[in-house]
């Protein structure tokens, strides 16, 4: 409890939460950037629809030891979600990622994006698949990925 403001303390039943750190933007910006994550989380079934089946996971790339960027992508019934995670202070202008289908895709968040107190590095145009395989997926997408960055994307159905 209380995590969402980003607390310092281990919550106790005995205390109260300390709502005084919203006065601080680091702390609302972190509480903004969970209640993203949880409205992204009740609207796309991927993130929870096959949680217990084999079909709700699959890594894209898990061996990249040499620059620590990590990426799987999420399967439910209506909504597909990739997520890159980049681990270390480095940023790439142009980081290339599998995706098992073509389409253009759109960044659904970006923990670095400035209303989360990030550096802003964020993919805000529409980024269209090529058929060039990559980490054993038909198709790639190319995108700028921030030092320390969680991203999500998602295929724009609208197109």
């Amino acid at each position: 409890m209380g995590n969402e403001l980003g607390h310092f303390r281990e919550w106790d039943e005995e205390k109260p939460l300390d709502w005084f750190l919203l006065d601080y933007p680091r702390h609302l910006s972190f509480r903004r950037y969970i209640q993203d994550l949880n409205h992204i989380y009740s609207h796309y079934d991927a993130l929870w629809e096959n949680d217990y089946g084999f079909n709700g996971f699959k890594w894209i790339e898990v061996d990249n030891h040499d620059q620590s960027i990590y990426s799987y992508y999420r399967v439910g019934s209506k909504s597909t979600i990739i997520v890159v995670l980049n681990m270390t202070p480095v940023s790439y202008e142009r980081y290339d990622v599998g995706v098992p289908e073509p389409g253009t895709y759109i960044e659904l968040i970006n923990s670095e994006r400035d209303i989360y107190e990030g550096c802003n590095m964020t993919n805000y145009v529409a980024i269209d698949s090529s058929d060039d395989p990559l980490h054993q997926q038909p198709h790639r997408i190319q995108t700028r990925l921030a030092p320390f960055a969680a991203v999500m994307f998602i295929k724009d159905t609208y197109k």
